[in-house]
């Protein structure tokens, strides 16, 4: 279960179409997702940067945080996922239509890894006690 918390600078409508692309992908792979932080076994986030080119372009960085909802706020990520491209300058400021499902398309696969990886290990039986 993924509840998805926030997306921080992301220009535009970024943070909302990132989420509700995100939301869509995640969901079409077989997983739950939730609005509600704490029946999530998982919360995701992303952080978006973008830095000026100087020749009419921008580099845009994604990095999605795969973390533990019940160790709080401060939470240590349990994965990152990190995405680059280059654009044009300001594409990106109002819309980003299907560019948020190409870019969550593109996460989805890493972040499936992880998520399967993180529950694989936990499900994992420990040492024996004899």
């Amino acid at each position: 279960v993924i509840f998805i918390s926030r997306i921080q600078g992301a220009p535009g409508d970024g943070a909302k179409s990132l989420a509700a692309a995100m939301t869509t992908e995640l969901a079409g792979d077989g997983l739950i997702m939730t609005s509600d932080r704490k029946r999530a076994d998982f919360e995701l986030s992303a952080t978006v940067t973008l830095a000026d080119n100087h020749d009419g372009s921008e580099t845009i960085s994604i990095t999605w945080h795969l973390a533990d909802p019940k160790q709080g706020a401060n939470a240590a990520s349990l994965s990152d996922i990190s995405q680059s491209n280059l654009i044009a300058r300001g594409v990106l400021n109002r819309s980003w239509g299907d560019t948020a499902y190409d870019v969550a398309a593109a996460a989805a696969e890493g972040l499936m890894v992880a998520i399967t990886r993180i529950s694989a290990a936990s499900a994992a039986p420990g040492p024996s006690k004899q």
